[in-house]
């Protein structure tokens, strides 16, 4: 029988297993991304230092207000202790290795759910359950499949695989994605991903290469070896194309440190599919929610799409003549190529070519697959459109939203700038209208934790992730079609704002595009406005 009883994976268990915990006990507050302290350095930002250059007003009544809605957030989170939680792993033919260590965290076994889908394993570890663990639930199968078939929901998860993330078929990368499609994990919890490195393969370069590609900002372990000096966190830098790469020679440069850029994908891929394509895909698959915000008429979506992504604009700038001149081309065409950057998995998507047994051909037929209608590409075209709906993309919106839109943004006291950081532009609210429907899983960066270690062959990357969906925040605004009755009461503007600015802080570097332009106090600007850091992997060694 293959024993995984290595020191060093122990060793690993105890302080993943210790680590995510404490994130949801004693470390809960921190773990919650409506950080009171935080609110409330923003609440006296607000009306000490800003709105009174501009409005007339109690100081003293809007303080008090302020630091009772920060009370309010603060009450929607609910506290738990290590014998409340419920979690759920991956238990293999010795789940003792995993269960000895949650007993001895005050972890109760009749909260533990224990999965494995290899048959033999199963057998083996059921057996080891009726001797020593009677009360642990252990199921075979697909723990994706019984996200898909039941409404339970974990504190904890622990995806232990046995392979990269890059694997095909049956890709541990859906298993991560059913999780958030099925909302399978609380409203403050931790995902924990444990998987090998790929090999340093030509196959394996092109897909991590067409991943980074277009993102604005990407950890520079993707371009660079990973180093060993004292700083705790990790760089982040410009986009590939901002460094004078092409796919070609960024999949060269991914070839010789695979490990930097695997270390990369594996944190930012989930952060991104939780808080901008699952919520999305959501949203998509309801109908009655989709014509809330979203066109009903089909070809009219199609075709703006169509525009998004034309080359007809480039290829008449090539040919043209003196009669070319005042040939019309919308605003929007060509976006995709033009501006890169705002469209990183739809590009990323669209580039996945290889022939029909590569991890790229795969992987393009995987995120064209629709379920309930909607596909993974489906959910990025929308999501990484919000920005241009606006000023060009007009036909993908609903006609509520073009009509509550301008009454929003005329509720805005600095609808032109000139009090706070950043000016907050109409994408925003279109932001908070679907994630208050589609249920985002918001990544708290400050407390991730990443670990590497070398097992008995392969290098493991594990990534403990701590999520949470504001949903104080989301649930406290009224549907869009109120948002400009309510935006113009200038206190409940202001509490909306606090929210969707430590939300941007959170994931400036890792998701740019998450309510983007939402500062209310610039970074710098106090020693608590800053934006989280992530966390450089800690070494596991024997």
């Amino acid at each position: 029988m293959k024993t995984y009883k290595q020191d060093i994976k122990q060793k690993s268990r105890l302080d993943i297993w210790k680590t995510a915990i404490e994130r949801l006990t004693t470390q809960s507050e921190k773990s919650r991304i409506l950080e009171s302290n935080y609110l409330k350095n923003l609440i006296d930002f607000c009306w000490k230092d800003t709105l009174n250059l501009a409005f007339n007003y109690n100081e003293n009544d809007l303080l008090r207000n302020g630091y009772n809605w920060v009370q309010e957030i603060s009450d929607s989170y609910k506290p738990k202790k290590a014998n409340e939680l419920k979690i759920a792993f991956f238990c293999g033919p010795e789940p003792e290795n995993d269960l000895d260590i949650l007993l001895s965290l005050d972890i109760k076994i009749e909260n533990i759910w224990a999965f494995e889908i290899d048959n033999n394993s199963y057998a083996t570890a059921l057996n080891k359950a009726k001797e020593s663990y009677p009360k642990l639930k252990i199921l075979p199968g697909s723990i994706g499949d019984f996200f898909k078939t039941t409404h339970h929901t974990f504190d904890i998860i622990y995806l232990d695989f046995i392979s990269s993330l890059l694997t095909k078929p049956s890709p541990p990368i859906g298993v991560i994605n059913s999780v958030f499609d099925n909302q399978a994990l609380s409203d403050l919890g931790v995902l924990i991903v444990n998987s090998c490195e790929p090999d340093a393969n030509e196959d394996n370069a092109k897909f991590l290469a067409s991943y980074f590609m277009n993102h604005e900002m990407i950890e520079s372990s993707v371009l660079e070896a990973t180093n060993d000096d004292d700083d705790d966190f990790s760089y982040f830098t410009e986009s590939p194309t901002s460094h004078g790469y092409d796919l070609q020679s960024l999949e060269k440069i991914i070839k010789c440190n695979i490990s930097g850029a695997y270390s990369a994908f594996s944190t930012s891929y989930v952060m991104h599919y939780a808080s901008m394509i699952s919520p999305t895909i959501r949203f998509l698959q309801n109908n009655s929610l989709r014509k809330q915000l979203f066109n009903e008429k089909k070809a009219e979506v199609t075709a703006t799409f169509a525009e998004i992504e034309s080359t007809d604009f480039f290829k008449s700038l090539i040919s043209m003549d003196d009669k070319d001149e005042e040939s019309f081309f919308s605003p929007i065409s060509g976006n995709r190529f033009m501006d890169n950057e705002s469209y990183p998995f739809w590009n990323f998507i669209d580039s996945l070519n290889g022939s029909g047994k590569s991890v790229s051909s795969y992987f393009k037929t995987f995120f064209n697959q629709s379920k309930e209608g909607v596909s993974i590409l489906n959910a990025a075209q929308f999501r990484e459109s919000f920005h241009s709906m606006l000023t060009g993309a007009d036909k993908l919106l609903s006609q509520r939203m073009l009509n509550a839109i301008p009454k929003i943004m005329k509720a805005i006291p600095d609808a032109r700038g000139g009090l706070f950081c950043d000016i907050p532009l109409p994408h925003l609210w279109l932001e908070v209208a679907l994630n208050q429907l589609g249920a985002p899983y918001h990544s708290n960066v400050k407390m991730h934790k990443r670990w590497k270690y070398k097992a008995k062959v392969r290098t493991m990357h594990t990534d403990l992730f701590v999520f949470d969906r504001c949903r104080g925040f989301y649930e406290s605004m009224p549907m869009i079609d109120q948002y400009e009755t309510i935006l113009t009461d200038i206190e409940e503007q202001i509490f909306a704002r606090c929210c969707i600015d430590i939300i941007g802080k959170q994931c400036r570097w890792p998701i740019p595009k998450l309510y983007y332009g939402s500062n209310l106090i610039c970074i710098n600007d106090s020693d608590w406005s800053n934006f989280a850091e992530l966390r450089k992997r800690e070494i596991i060694k024997e």
